[in-house]
C-alpha cells in the first residue's frame, strides 16, 4: 500500500514538472516532447538541454528512462568530450569544476 502511494506521489510530481516544462520550453522542444515531431537524437538532446537549463531534474530522469538508447548515445558523446579534454591537458581542478557544474545542473550533487 505504501509503495502505491509513493509511486502515485512521484507521478504527480513529474506531472507538475511536465506542465511547468511545457509552459517554459522552446516551441521546438515542445513539439518533440509532446510527440508532434518524431523523437530524434537532436530532439532528445534539445529536450534534455532545456530540462537542465530550466531545472526540471525529476523530469529529466523520467524522460531519459523513456529513451534509453538516446541517453546512451548522449552519454557516449559526453565521454568523448571528456576524453578530448584529457588529451588537451586541462588541469584537474578545471575538469572537476566542469563536472561539478554538470552534476549540479542535473541535480545529482
Amino acid at each position: 500500500m505504501y509503495e502505491k502511494k509513493k509511486e502515485r506521489k512521484r507521478k504527480l510530481g513529474v506531472m507538475r514538472e511536465v506542465d511547468g516544462f511545457l509552459k517554459q520550453c522552446s516551441k521546438t522542444a515542445f513539439l518533440y516532447f509532446t510527440g508532434s515531431r518524431p523523437m530524434t537524437q537532436a530532439g532528445f538532446e534539445l529536450c534534455v538541454e532545456e530540462m537542465i537549463q530550466l531545472n526540471y531534474t525529476s523530469l529529466y530522469s523520467a524522460f531519459s528512462e523513456k529513451y534509453p538508447e538516446m541517453l546512451e548515445h548522449f552519454n557516449l558523446q559526453a565521454d568523448e568530450l571528456e576524453k578530448r579534454g584529457r588529451e588537451a591537458g586541462l588541469p584537474e581542478a578545471v575538469k572537476q569544476q566542469m563536472w561539478d557544474r554538470i552534476l549540479e545542473n542535473i541535480g545529482e550533487k
